[in-house]
């Protein structure tokens, strides 16, 4: 990692929290940690991080429900989001990926690996954009704007993950 960039952990295990804060500063993140999902809510809302981790055992509001209110809002929908979380099973990563997490890795880990996985999900979100907040391929519209597909001028509902894809696969051409 090249650039300051912030992350904002959001982990109620002090001890990982603390983990995770020294290993990313290492990496030259500015790293902010959060204990509780409301919490988490507020500071995402108040300065937006490039890069979100949010385990999604959270007492309170859990996991499932931050990153639910945070893609609705078009301030923080567009923050990259890495769940990481004792939830292994292969539908709790299918639940992660559908409320919008953009990767998903379980308890334990390898911090090498997540180090990794936070600096892919920077290098994306810092990709040189594309001209237009619309693009258009036969039938299908599709709007960054206001994040929304349009197939025969009808709106058709997308993850924040299926949307990311199509803008990525449309912007490619070919």
């Amino acid at each position: 990692m090249s650039a300051i960039r912030t992350v904002l952990v959001i982990e109620d295990e002090a001890d990982l929290a603390e983990l995770l804060r020294y290993n990313l500063e290492r990496e030259e993140c500015q790293c902010r940690c959060v204990a509780d999902g409301q919490s988490a809510l507020v500071e995402a809302r108040r300065d937006p991080p490039d890069v979100l981790i949010l385990d999604r055992m959270l007492s309170g509001l859990s996991g499932d429900e931050v990153i639910a209110k945070l893609r609705r809002e078009p301030k923080t929908a567009n923050i990259p989001i890495l769940m990481l979380t004792a939830k292994a099973e292969e539908s709790d990563e299918l639940v992660g990926f559908a409320l919008g997490a953009d990767d998903y890795i379980t308890k334990p880990f390898s911090m090498k690996v997540l180090i990794a996985r936070v600096d892919a999900l920077l290098r994306r979100a810092t990709a040189p954009a594309v001209e237009s907040d619309v693009l258009s391929a036969g039938p299908i519209t599709l709007d960054r704007g206001r994040r929304e597909l349009k197939v025969n001028d009808k709106a058709v509902t997308l993850t924040s993950m299926e949307f990311g894809i199509l803008w990525e696969l449309m912007a490619a051409r070919g």
